[in-house]
């Protein structure tokens, strides 16, 4: 098992900062991975990529074919990742995030017939799990509540574990 994720990156290959252009991605692939768990979106919620949207879905295409030719044929999980609270001083939109992001990839798990793995829905009550509104506790706080870090982490453990 290994993490390629690159925080702060996109779907949108338009960006300054897009996920396939990344080092992680090729190690990825070379990788060739059984499982592949794809927890992409929320950055793309930013107001300079709104003229991309248009492209969001093939983009997203891409980015699982690269994973879907491997000789691996991996199992492949999309995840809706957990909800924005915070527009992080007009930097990002938890209503495009909500009302496009999050459409766009059940649209793409419906072309793909790809399992989701809905975090977005188990964490949009607690927005007392993300400080600065955007990024998921890792640890527990004063409330002794699980962090949302492990929420995640439970959630993705249960959808490639069940049968």
């Amino acid at each position: 098992m290994r993490n390629f994720g690159v925080g702060g990156t996109t779907v949108a290959l338009e960006s300054e900062t897009p996920y396939m252009d990344t080092e992680s991605f090729q190690s990825a692939l070379g990788f060739n991975p059984d499982i592949v768990v794809i927890m992409l979106g929320t950055n793309d919620a930013q107001p300079s990529l709104f003229e991309y949207n248009s492209t969001f879905v093939g983009n997203y295409m891409t980015l699982i074919h690269a994973f879907q030719r491997l000789p691996s044929n991996p199992k492949i999980w999309l995840v809706q990742p957990p909800p924005i609270f915070s527009d992080q001083e007009g930097r990002i939109s938890p209503k495009y995030f909500e009302q496009t992001i999050i459409p766009s990839i059940q649209q793409v798990a419906s072309i793909t017939n790809l399992q989701v793995i809905d975090v977005y829905s188990l964490l949009r009550d607690y927005p007392e799990y993300f400080p600065d509104g955007v990024h998921p506790t890792k640890t527990t706080g004063d409330w002794g509540k699980e962090p949302a870090a492990q929420i995640i982490a439970t959630a993705v453990y249960r959808a490639i574990t069940s049968p």
